[in-house]
């Protein structure tokens, strides 16, 4: 818990290089716990390996990040096997949305498709049963990466469908929520979809989805 709190901290402060080694420590303490066999340790190893995949990724070293991601990945297949409990198949759609992102990074395009349809279907699924907040953001994020995806390949007709669920995703947390930050994020997705219809053409469109955007900032 130590090494977690010191590390966000560097993040925070963009020391990026100290947060790594902080987290190479807590990984091979994490190994060495593991190997005595004390207790179970597998979950916290994975997230080792997620945390530096994630401070590799803020440092653009995407290969070296998908490595750490692809580790944590393994950890977490074999974890789901041995239960269900859902924040194992919470941790596993975090692995493929880290793993679609750094391969989009890479401009691994099939790869990061697959890896982040993956994510979907998983936190669609998890949505479903539980409905809650954090499931839905996981959701949206993996939604607009997988638009974002499409976008910059400017294949906007492909990355409208997951701009517009990942708007409804917001709609539903705002009702949730119903605070200031959930609106200025709604209003966001909104514009985001406008914009999309603008690169289409769809000038009514456009405009429709922007006064939405104002109409929740106001």
């Amino acid at each position: 818990i130590c090494y977690g709190k010191l590390a966000k901290l560097y993040r925070k402060t963009n020391r990026l290089q100290d947060a790594v080694d902080i987290y190479e420590k807590d990984l091979k303490l994490c190994i060495g716990l593991q190997e005595k066999g004390f207790v179970n340790h597998l979950r916290d190893i994975s997230k080792c390996y997620d945390n530096l995949g994630s401070v590799c990724y803020e440092k653009t070293e995407y290969q070296r990040a998908k490595a750490y991601f692809e580790e944590a990945l393994k950890i977490r297949k074999k974890l789901v096997f041995e239960s269900t409990e859902p924040r194992r198949y919470e941790d596993m759609a975090v692995s493929y949305h880290n793993l679609g992102a750094v391969s989009s990074a890479l401009g691994e395009k099939k790869d990061a498709e697959e890896y982040l349809q993956l994510a979907i279907a998983i936190n669609e699924k998890l949505v479903e049963e539980q409905h809650s907040v954090v499931n839905m953001r996981f959701l949206f994020k993996s939604y607009d990466n997988m638009g974002e995806l499409f976008r910059k390949e400017r294949d906007f007709k492909g990355a409208l469908p997951y701009y517009e669920k990942g708007l409804e995703i917001k709609k539903q947390i705002a009702e949730e929520l119903e605070s200031i930050e959930s609106f200025k994020s709604l209003a966001k997705a909104y514009e985001y979809v406008g914009t999309i219809h603008k690169e289409l053409g769809n000038s009514e469109k456009t405009r429709e989805y922007y006064e939405n955007a104002k109409a929740y900032l106001m």
